[in-house]
């Protein structure tokens, strides 16, 4: 849950949330293309000092988890996480410092989905959790185990349909970090890279063939991300994901597969790329 009621985060808010920020500027601080490749041409960002408290909840949260925006003793804005990085010269563009400490907000991560509907609102969350304390109020940014809408259980439309690269299995489980994300077993993940590794001798997309080794080097080597080829996002409840259900494809890929609502298949996909 991020703060944004007193006057600086309300500019933030305005500044580089309602606003967004352009890839070509974020362009001028970051030269990882594996960042840049995950971003859009406008972006929604947001960030946290490189406290002690900073960098344990920005080290917990992940793309895909639901960000709830606090102002006023009520929740008002909710987003999922997309993109993490850190640029303390970024940060320093586009929000300059505190001058409370003369600290920025370096530890920073793109915003994705907005909606000025949340589903959730802090009394109900203060009574799930067993706050009783009257009179019980939000400052600065905490991290909260997810816990389910009070009327509304369908909270897959708030979640990017994403999946993250690293992780899987026994699935469908939901809970709330910073905003709420699906629980994952890494082990079946790890297990597809190294049979599909076993298999072709290295690893690479099965749509377009890219090779995150060949073209980055060590830096890329056993890189890839995992598809699941029915979104998890789906998943009723827990059910056992097999090696039949994932996918290997490199980044703009799955990207390209979960762009609008209606999923490609990886053959779909195939058909759209350029012949060679």
């Amino acid at each position: 849950m991020l703060p944004a009621s007193s006057l600086q985060p309300q500019k933030h808010f305005d500044d580089t949330v309602k606003s967004m920020i352009s890839k070509n500027h974020i362009q001028n601080y970051i030269t990882d293309n594996l960042i840049l490749s995950q971003l859009s041409d406008n972006n929604s960002l947001w960030g946290f000092k490189k406290t002690s408290k900073g960098i344990k909840n920005w080290g917990q949260i992940e793309s895909g988890d639901i960000a709830l925006f606090y102002a006023n003793k009520e929740f008002f804005y909710q987003c999922t996480i997309g993109t993490k990085f850190e640029s303390k010269n970024l940060a320093l563009s586009i929000w300059d410092k505190d001058q409370k400490d003369d600290e920025t907000w370096e530890l920073i991560f793109s915003l994705e989905n907005g909606n000025y509907d949340p589903q959730y609102t802090w009394e109900y969350i203060k009574r799930a959790k067993g706050w009783n304390k009257p009179n019980t109020w939000l400052q600065g940014h905490w991290v909260i185990e997810y816990i389910a809408p009070e009327e509304d259980l369908n909270v897959n439309k708030y979640f990017p349909d994403l999946e993250d690269t690293e992780t899987i299995s026994e699935e469908g489980k939901k809970r709330i970090v910073q905003h709420a994300r699906i629980e994952r077993n890494q082990s079946i993940v790890k297990r597809k890279k190294q049979l599909f590794k076993d298999l072709h001798g290295s690893l690479y997309c099965e749509a377009c063939n890219f090779n995150f080794e060949k073209i980055y080097g060590t830096r890329g080597k056993d890189y890839i991300e995992c598809h699941h080829l029915t979104p998890i996002s789906d998943y009723k409840m827990q059910k056992e994901t097999k090696m039949d259900d994932l996918a290997l494809v490199c980044s703009n890929c799955h990207r390209m597969i979960h762009r609008t609502k209606d999923m490609l298949t990886i053959n779909e996909l195939k058909n759209i790329l350029p012949s060679k």
